[in-house]
């Protein structure tokens, strides 16, 4: 079956940079539609929006409205993803483009390649946030389907969301709670009470019984529990509260274990969901990756896939974690570099991968930068390491003290350059390691001898029982 070709919306006053562009785009295998001004793109929207798939727009058009005052306008009626075209990166024209929600910024003068890999990105990420929107609608309407009411306040004690649930109980219309203080709802006297049991509560994480006042006026007792979210730095940056109103005649046991068990149902429900969602996205970078014939934007989308896949396999080791917080390290390291050698070296035998790994429980927001990290430094080793065809080893190694996390990925290949300056490199991937080593308070040590060796030390944050030590070798 023959695919459908995707529409473009091309807008550029230069007539024979539009042929130009138009031809490439088309023995690209899209179908072409060019205008010459802001307001023919207006019209050919506001007429035939409904077959247009992406737009392509200069930002520059001459006389009459430029190409972003065009966009803004496009976008309060319609969704279609735009890509600006400009033929040189100033900041004037940077500016007036970041205003707009627009999928990319390609200059003209670059050649074809960069504009068509944009175009391909835009829709894919077009597509994505179509999906996060879809997503949010379902999860709004799980969080609204629960007896309890939820909120999430902001640091200054400012609703920023809340269900239906919670707007009942505060006595306010649909919508009416987000943006108003909490103080609102407390009388004079329970003020300072609040603050002192909400302190408790987010350092313990402890229920606490708070009488409140709605906007109709009834004075209502609610029994809460805050769960506090911080930055990097440890600073309060939200809190999530999750209450109920209670009377004198509480509910029976009976009531609440249906309550729990039909909770915990919408709870697995969300756990697959997501896990499906993440399947999915790999799906697609899987499929596009095997489409691209671009190795750097192949390499790109294996690289995105990768990291999606060893979050996906965190997540699936908590959803069947007793404590749904904590895995084991052996466990998820041993797992995670059998995906990464199915997805990096694939077929070859001549290159061995050791593990020496500690065996310990590791808390998941400590065993998710460190998946990542493993992911980076095993993917440079295997892409750089032994090439034409040279053969060797890559150690995985992961050790526990009293309180820190000994990280080491090294080989036996080539190494780098001397002159190569491997924390200074402008590549992503190694950027990363450094701001997912930064997040653990942690420290980087290179050695480029015989090999190289990256080791990473960071803390732990809570003192673990180790169990063992596990060595495994694979080829």
């Amino acid at each position: 079956m023959e695919s459908v070709k995707m529409n473009l919306l091309l807008v550029e006053d230069e007539a024979l940079i539009g042929l130009a562009e138009s031809r490439a785009l088309e023995r690209e295998g899209y179908s072409v539609t060019h205008v010459l001004t802001g307001e023919a793109a207006l019209h050919a929207v506001n007429s035939n929006g409904q077959s247009i798939d992406l737009i392509l727009m200069d930002i520059n058009l001459g006389d009459g409205i430029d190409g972003t005052e065009a966009a803004q306008e496009i976008l309060r009626r319609h969704d279609i993803p735009i890509v600006f075209l400009s033929s040189h990166i100033d900041a004037f024209n940077l500016q007036k483009a970041e205003r707009i929600n627009a999928y990319g910024f390609v200059v003209k003068n670059l050649g074809y390649t960069m504009l068509f890999a944009t175009i391909k990105m835009a829709f894919k990420l077009h597509q994505a946030h179509k999906q996060i929107e879809m997503r949010e609608v379902r999860f709004k309407n799980l969080i609204d389907s629960v007896h309890e009411g939820i909120c999430i306040t902001d640091d200054g004690d400012r609703f920023v969301f809340c269900n239906s649930v919670a707007e009942s109980i505060f006595g306010v219309g649909p919508g009416e709670l987000v943006g108003k203080p909490l103080s609102m709802f407390i009388t004079n006297e329970h003020l300072g009470e609040l603050g002192r049991l909400a302190h408790k509560a987010k350092a313990l994480e402890e229920d606490v019984i708070q009488d409140i006042v709605g906007a109709d006026g009834i004075a209502r007792k609610l029994q809460l529990r805050i769960v506090p979210e911080f930055d990097s730095k440890h600073h309060l940056t939200a809190a999530i509260a999750v209450f109920k109103e209670i009377s004198e005649q509480r509910e029976t046991e009976n009531a609440r274990d249906e309550r729990d068990i039909e909770e915990k149902v919408l709870l697995r429900e969300l756990e697959h969901r997501v896990k499906n969602s993440l399947n999915i996205i790999m799906s697609l970078l899987s499929l596009d990756a095997q489409r691209l014939t671009d190795e750097s934007a192949k390499h790109i989308v294996v690289m995105a896939e990768a990291r999606i896949r060893s979050v996906s396999l965190l997540y699936d080791y908590l959803s069947h974690s007793a404590t749904y917080d904590r895995v084991n390290s052996a466990d998820y390291v041993h797992d995670l570099i059998q995906l990464l050698k199915e997805t990096y070296i694939y077929g070859r035998n001549d290159v061995r991968m050791r593990e020496l790994v500690d065996s310990f429980e590791v808390d998941s927001r400590f065993c998710l930068p460190m998946g990542l990290i493993i992911n980076e430094l095993l993917s440079n080793a295997l892409k750089y390491a032994f090439p034409s065809g040279q053969g060797g080893t890559v150690t995985i190694e992961l050790r526990k003290t009293e309180s820190e996390a000994l990280l080491s990925v090294r080989d036996d290949g080539v190494g780098l350059p001397e002159s190569s300056d491997w924390k200074s490199s402008a590549g992503f991937g190694l950027k990363l390691v450094n701001d997912l080593v930064n997040q653990l308070r942690g420290k980087i040590e290179i050695t480029n001898r015989r090999g190289l060796a990256v080791t990473i030390s960071a803390r732990l944050g809570t003192e673990k029982v180790a169990w063992g030590t596990r060595e495994k070798q694979t080829t």
